[in-house]
């Protein structure tokens, strides 16, 4: 799997004057061959978990989140992973720490999530694992000592070599040939910023081109292919890079140009070494040069969210779509402004980005139906936020029907069919065991005995753990036939389900054409009773 060029790093983590000299960047976090700092979390069940009740065995363990795009790239190869080297002396422990139980419920179950997961509420095992942007795993041997730690996407073979690593008691080595290539590119002690004006700044400038190239190069890496990048150390890397450009352009910039870049180099700087206040102070003066640089404003804007300073945030996010409105940074706006508990704005901004999502839409670009369906699932976020169920089913339902303009099967139809399912299913969740219903196209592999030439939808049913539950079908068109299938059998028309410890059930609902002069489309409806009452599920349109 290639590494990604983004990382998740929302919600983790709570006049500039340089050096004189290069420094050795320090990598963040517990160093690999040193003991892994202890944690307490708590499971989806409620039981307390720490890295103490696994001592004796090598722990494979992974943050991320529902809504980090990457880390629901890296599920399917991390169960795969876990199916493979689980045994008595290998266990795996996933950690959230963004997100309430009822979201990550959804998750779990829809994905088939056979290993613990646990909440992180308080962020206390991020920060003392000093998690900068997830997904990030460590390996932690049966002594507690850390032998791996990857940001970023990992794959199958990576994590059996760690895991192999940790139980013979060795550290997890990175060292493919593009990593070798990344460290020759970015030898901060190889450059040489000499001579004049003209002769410092082209060197300067040849040293941000193999930042960019290390980026580039980190980008195209594929790990299932043994080409596995060290993230923290090629950061590390281009900040001693960047300091030593910023520190040689320093005395010798003359023009208001130069010292733009200077400041911009400043700033740049800062964030790779995660120092916030001097990132936003370079910035700011990179802006009073030029008040339109969009680059120094992303960077002035990244600066403030990460001190979680969202007034600023929004101010510098506002100048950008001032200069040029685009509904990504309404949804950042959106953000901030919900972090602000403002909702009354966030949701006028996350309207903001829906309608220019809309307004420029083109169903023949995947770029453009990303758009709308992204835009979409956030103002649904945000009305879930402020308790609106009803505006947020609304805005799901929109996700959901963007969702499926996706090829089927590709990465982005499964994210966002899924996780608008799951956001639906959430609001319920959280309603004391209420139960709900949610049909949406099916995801991922079939189930055995799946037929190819049915219909199939996901089925999503929540309520109380331990809940016996009768399901049924209807609004069927004469001729059509539905059936509900888990992995051993399939039952048509009615199917009786009792809801598991996760408080949600996944269930592929499928739609069979089984006469020739049926009519070619049919909607359906499941029907759940609990007992008490019942829930109905949206209707589905099928065509055969």
């Amino acid at each position: 799997m290639k590494m990604l060029k983004e990382l998740c790093t929302a919600a983790l983590l709570g006049g500039l004057m340089l050096p004189a000299v290069a420094r050795a960047e320090a990598i963040p976090g517990p160093a690999v061959g040193q003991p892994a700092p202890d944690f307490t979390a708590t499971t989806l069940s409620g039981k307390s978990v720490r890295l103490a009740d696994f001592r004796g065995k090598t722990l494979v363990l992974n943050f991320w989140a529902t809504w980090c795009p990457p880390c629901r790239a890296e599920t399917p190869d991390m169960i795969a992973s876990y199916r493979t080297l689980r045994s008595s002396s290998v266990a795996f422990l996933g950690l959230d720490s963004t997100e309430q139980a009822p979201i990550i419920r959804a998750f779990v179950a829809a994905k088939g999530l056979p290993y613990p997961v646990a909440i992180d509420t308080e962020k206390k095992a991020v920060n003392a694992y000093d998690v900068r942007g997830i997904p990030t795993t460590f390996v932690i041997d049966a002594n507690g000592i850390v032998r791996a730690r990857f940001v970023d996407v990992i794959s199958r073979p990576a994590l059996a070599q760690f895991v192999s690593d940790a139980k013979a008691g060795r550290n997890g080595v990175i060292a493919s040939a593009v990593q070798r290539k990344i460290d020759a590119a970015l030898d901060s002690a190889a450059l040489n910023f000499t001579g004049e004006h003209d002769a410092v700044f082209a060197q300067a400038k040849a040293a941000l081109d193999a930042v960019n190239n290390a980026d580039k190069l980190m980008g195209t890496a594929d790990s299932d292919k043994g080409e596995l990048v060290d993230y923290l150390r090629v950061r590390a890397e281009e900040a001693a890079v960047l300091d030593r450009a910023a520190t040689a352009v320093g005395p010798v910039a003359r023009s208001d140009d130069d010292r733009k870049l200077l400041y911009r180099m400043q700033g740049d700087l800062a964030t790779d070494r995660e120092q916030w206040p001097q990132a936003a102070s370079a910035y700011s003066q990179s802006l009073a040069l030029d008040p339109k640089d969009s680059d120094s404003l992303n960077g002035l804007a990244f600066a403030y969210y990460e001190q979680k300073d969202w007034a600023n945030e929004i101010a510098a996010y506002q100048r950008l779509v001032a200069l040029s409105p685009d509904f990504d940074t309404y949804v950042s706006i959106a953000k901030a402004y919900a972090q602000l508990k403002d909702y009354p704005n966030a949701i006028a901004a996350n309207k903001m980005a829906v309608s220019l999502a809309e307004k420029s839409f083109n169903p023949t670009k995947n770029d453009s139906i990303v758009g709308a369906a992204y835009t979409w699932l956030y103002l649904g976020r945000t009305y879930a936020a402020t308790g609106d169920r009803a505006n947020a089913r609304d805005a799901f339902a929109n996700t959901l029907k963007y969702g499926q303009m996706f090829k089927p099967g590709s990465v982005d139809y499964a994210k966002y069919t899924e996780e608008a399912q799951e956001a639906e299913i959430a609001l319920n969740l959280d309603q004391s065991g209420k139960t709900a219903v949610s049909l949406a196209p099916w995801t991922g592999p079939d189930l055995p005995g799946s037929v190819a030439s049915t219909i199939k939808y996901r089925l999503v049913v929540a309520s109380k753990p331990g809940a016996a539950l009768k399901l049924r079908a209807a609004g069927l068109s004469k001729g059509w036939i539905a059936s509900f299938c888990s992995d051993k059998v399939c039952s048509p028309m009615k199917y009786s389900v009792v809801i598991p410890s996760t408080g949600v059930k996944i269930i592929e609902f499928q739609l069979i054409r089984n006469e020739n002069t049926a009519p070619a489309r049919t909607s359906a409806q499941v029907v759940v009773t609990d007992g008490g009452g019942q829930a109905t599920s949206s209707a589905v349109v099928a065509s055969r």
